[in-house]
């Protein structure tokens, strides 16, 4: 999904910074395999909760 098309799903939160980061973790080389990329959004603190019900999760460094 493309990082502007997921940062619609955050509705009316400010986004300040979006990018795809990669995970570090190892991954088998096969069709349809997960590639450990996500598209990470830097949020307000206070905004967490509110992205956590649209589906989000907090990605930690």
């Amino acid at each position: 999904i493309l990082l502007v098309d997921m940062q619609k799903d955050l509705k009316d939160i400010v986004v300040f910074s979006a990018s795809n980061q990669n995970d570090g973790m190892m991954r088998i080389q096969v069709c349809g395999a997960d590639t450990g990329n996500h598209n990470v959004y830097e949020i307000a603190e206070s905004d967490l909760e509110k992205a956590k019900s649209y589906g989000f999760k907090q990605w930690n460094k």
